[in-house]
C-alpha cells in the first residue's frame, strides 16, 4: 500500500537511478491541480510537477512542450506521451495520477519512467 497524499508541497529526493535527482512537485490539491504549470515559471530539466489524483492534462495557455507520464494507482507508469504541444489535451482513463516534466525525445522515456517510478516509490512507501 501507497500513501498518494503527502502533506508538503515539495518532495526533494536524493536517491535516484543512476546518480540523478528529480524534483517533484506535489500539486494534490483542487487549486494546485487546476494552477497547474500555468501559474509556474517554466520547469526546469530536474523538476517534475505530480497531478494526484488526475488522469487528463491540457496545455492551453503553456508556451511550451511538455512530456506527460500517466501513473496508476501504484505510481507505475501506464502510457507516456513525450512531447505535448502548446494548445492540446492528453488523456488517460485508467490514470490514477500524471507526471509533467519538459519535454522530450521518444528514447528518453523508458529511462525516465523508471526513475521517476523509483522516485516516487522511495517518498511515498508507507
Amino acid at each position: 500500500y501507497f500513501s498518494l497524499h503527502l502533506h508538503r508541497a515539495r518532495v526533494s529526493c536524493c536517491r535516484s537511478i543512476a546518480g540523478l535527482e528529480m524534483n517533484i512537485i506535489c500539486a494534490n490539491t483542487w487549486s494546485s491541480r487546476a494552477a497547474g504549470l500555468l501559474t509556474r515559471p517554466r520547469l526546469k530539466v530536474e523538476e517534475v510537477l505530480w497531478l494526484n489524483p488526475c488522469h487528463a492534462i491540457h496545455t492551453f495557455g503553456m508556451t511550451y512542450p511538455i512530456a506527460v507520464f500517466f501513473l496508476d494507482q501504484h505510481l507505475q507508469v501506464i502510457d507516456v506521451r513525450s512531447c505535448v504541444k502548446p494548445i492540446r489535451i492528453a488523456y488517460c482513463g485508467r490514470a490514477h495520477s500524471v507526471c509533467e516534466m519538459l519535454a522530450m525525445k521518444d528514447d528518453q522515456t523508458e529511462f525516465v519512467s523508471s526513475l521517476l517510478t523509483a522516485t516516487l516509490l522511495s517518498n511515498t512507501a508507507t
